[in-house]
């Protein structure tokens, strides 16, 4: 499959928005339809001043797709709020999701908002690398079992805590990161050598699976890193109780810095590829402020 066999475009058809019922299927393991947002629902949203847009093959089959709807910020400004995104497991190599982030971005921008904000599992790699890495998101605000308890693939066994990014889409750190400018490739031993300090790591036990240790840290304006393991779904399916583990250690430090003035600002892999960490520090002054 090459990219130029793949087109992105608003879901037009009542074909489209099946298809797309059945993308949220297999994208997230859902076996029944608690979880499914439905054709009637998805229709609407695209009517009424949201997006449903669908990412297809030269066959017309689709392979992704992006829902979002007009929402607005607790100082009352209208901005755009991505609920859900997702790629068929056989697509996933494919950088459907960023581009169709993108075809949102653009979708936005026609309709002169500046905002468009969603939620994901802080401790999902894969998402993080999209969203903060390659995006250019930021975060500052975090959700305790946000949806409460799921039964799906993904999260069951686990509290739905999640991320609340912030895309602020006319920004010149946006267009800089979507322009391949940013600071998406840099490492982990980069940052520590531009003089970040660690505030978690992951250590490896004797059974060789990555455990959240602790290291005392400066909040004094000084950059921080948090280190989340590559695979935390890898680590669910060894051990429940260390996912756990996981959950809450990150949970009380994300929510302690944030109290604290600090912001999610990059996401960045170690050099033998053994976790992957968050880039913390106060929010430098040229970055949007409240939302």
């Amino acid at each position: 499959m090459s990219a130029d066999s793949i087109t992105i475009r608003p879901l037009a058809t009542v074909e489209d928005f099946q298809h797309a019922e059945e993308v949220q299927r297999g994208a997230w393991n859902l076996s029944g339809d608690r979880s499914i947002v439905p054709l009637n629902i998805m229709l609407a949203i695209q009517k009424y001043g949201g997006l449903a847009a669908g990412a297809f093959d030269a066959q017309n089959q689709m392979l992704g797709f992006v829902l979002g709807f007009l929402g607005f910020t607790g100082s009352g400004r209208i901005k755009h709020c991505s609920h859900m995104l997702g790629v068929t497991p056989d697509a996933r190599q494919h950088n459907i999701g960023y581009r169709l982030k993108v075809f949102q971005r653009h979708y936005v921008l026609k309709q002169d908002l500046d905002l468009i904000t969603w939620t994901f599992d802080p401790l999902e790699g894969i998402n993080a690398r999209l969203n903060i890495g390659k995006l250019g998101c930021i975060t500052r605000k975090y959700h305790y079992n946000f949806y409460g308890e799921w039964s799906d693939g993904i999260n069951r066994g686990l509290a739905t805590d999640r991320f609340e990014v912030e895309w602020w889409i006319r920004s010149e750190r946006v267009e800089t990161r979507l322009t391949g400018e940013g600071t998406e490739y840099h490492t982990i031993e980069q940052t520590l050598d531009q003089g970040a300090h660690k505030a978690l790591i992951v250590n490896l036990d004797h059974r060789g699976l990555p455990m959240p240790q602790d290291i005392p840290y400066e909040t004094d304006g000084r950059t921080l890193l948090v280190e989340i393991p590559v695979s935390f779904q890898a680590v669910k399916a060894e051990s429940l109780e260390l996912a756990k583990l996981w959950r809450h250690k990150t949970a009380v430090l994300f929510s302690s810095l944030f109290g604290q003035g600090y912001v999610v600002l990059d996401f960045v892999r170690d050099t033998d590829g053994r976790c992957s960490a968050y880039v913390l520090a106060p929010l430098p002054s040229q970055l949007p402020g409240k939302e």
